[in-house]
């Protein structure tokens, strides 16, 4: 036996479409979880257990553009979007599909917005839409040593070079790149971030007063690159957890036909006689 979700509309006079139009609604009230929508004209919906799309609203909102990579994970770099809800209406949570220039690209799921909230839209990989941001993830390079005479200690330098090349004959002007270093879970394993020179909340000397609110660090590491604990440019950023996961990432202002080289460096301390996993 088929069970059917009821649909209450208030049905006005119906008025002929223009070609290529569709039918619209408007909202009569509004929450985070519902909405009752008012419908102008006579709207017909299958009762065949198939979704079916009915347009209530087009909303045009500005988006903030910007390139991002995982270059541990996948060299690969995706187009993401990060649009701002300026509309008087929630955006309920709900799946939805992306089209870029007409073409569909993906299925996403969106939040709950509320209005003047903004959530982020990937955009898929640039490879289908624009394959001209190559990014080369160098071999990492190990350096050890130890110091000690009874207690000896071994300490090992990683050092990872991030190559950006833009190919297009246009500038790039926000490209983000993650990284992350490891986390040590034992006192007696030390990990120590040299390059970029970021220090934890906390740290380096900074105030605690109730009356201070720290600002996110970052650290300038060539022209148009600029790095920092990942998270530190998102509105809702905890200063007092930035970094603990020990990720981070780089802002990269990127010319046409230009290349940049960046590096990440961390050194790992601990017992000689340990046996440390993970590196």
């Amino acid at each position: 036996m088929a069970r059917f979700r009821s649909i209450s509309v208030a049905v006005e006079k119906e008025e002929e479409l223009p070609a290529m139009g569709y039918t619209g609604a408007s909202v009569t009230s509004k929450g985070n979880v519902s909405a009752t929508f008012r419908v102008p004209g006579l709207v017909t919906i299958p009762c065949d257990n198939d979704a079916h799309n009915f347009t209530i609203v087009e909303l045009s909102l500005k988006a903030a553009m910007s390139w991002v990579s995982v270059p541990k994970i996948d060299p690969k770099t995706h187009l993401n979007a990060r649009i701002t809800n300026e509309s008087e209406y929630t955006l309920l949570a709900g799946t939805a599909s992306v089209y870029v220039d007409g073409s569909f690209i993906s299925r996403t799921t969106v939040p709950a917005v509320s209005p003047q909230e903004s959530f982020d839209c990937p955009l898929g990989f640039t490879p289908s839409l624009d394959p001209s941001i190559r990014i080369t993830y160098h071999p990492v390079l190990k350096t050890r040593s130890q110091s000690g005479f009874y207690n000896k200690t071994a300490m090992t330098v990683f050092s990872q070079r991030i190559t950006v090349h833009n190919t297009k004959a246009v500038d790039i002007e926000r490209l983000k790149v993650l990284d992350q270093i490891p986390a040590s879970q034992d006192s007696q394993i030390e990990v120590k971030l040299i390059n970029p020179t970021l220090t934890l909340p906390g740290e380096g000397g900074l105030s605690k007063r109730a009356s201070v609110i720290p600002k996110p660090e970052t650290w300038t590491v060539d022209t148009g690159v600029v790095a920092q604990w990942d998270g530190a440019d998102e509105p809702s950023c905890d200063i007092e957890t930035l970094g603990r996961d020990r990720k981070l990432n780089w802002l990269c202002a990127v010319p046409a036909q230009g290349k940049i080289n960046f590096a990440l460096e961390w050194e790992v301390t601990a017992p000689a006689s340990a046996h440390v996993l993970g590196l």
